[in-house]
């Protein structure tokens, strides 16, 4: 399950299906790009915990993947604390250097064969590139 269905999300969905995975996306609004080539998805209020937990009930994924900001990440950890799902990245909370929560990788880039940069998101930062912090194996490096 796909919680954000942006061109982001559309490449994702492509990629797990070209490797036999089922996808479900979930986004605020139809006819995002993700929903147009998933096997199922549905339009919610991803920061409504009980809307969003309702859903996750019924639809059972094994995986959860947020890949927007404005998301219920309490219901997440919730969620994941049951073992209903693995969220990947993980909504518990981990250390970002100085500042809030890191939210999760948000962008990956580079090329496969020399290592791809996992970028992430600290949740108390702002939107653009502000916050960012890089993975480098295993650790977060403060870009900004």
């Amino acid at each position: 399950m796909l919680l954000g269905a942006g061109e982001l999300g559309k490449e994702m969905i492509i990629a797990l299906q070209q490797l036999g995975v089922e996808t479900i996306t979930v986004d605020r609004y139809a006819d995002a790009p993700g929903h147009q080539v998933a096997h199922r998805s549905h339009v919610i209020d991803m920061t409504d915990g009980a809307v969003l937990r309702a859903l996750i009930e019924a639809e059972r994924p094994h995986l959860i993947v947020p890949e927007i900001e404005a998301i219920a990440t309490d219901t997440l950890s919730e969620i994941e604390a049951e073992q209903l799902a693995v969220v990947i990245p993980t909504a518990r909370d981990q250390p970002c250097p100085g500042v809030g929560r890191l939210c999760g990788i948000v962008a990956t880039a580079g090329n496969e064969r020399r290592g791809a940069r996992k970028v992430a998101r600290c949740c108390r930062e702002g939107h653009h590139g502000a916050g960012r912090s890089r993975i480098v194996r295993r650790r977060i490096v403060r870009v900004r």
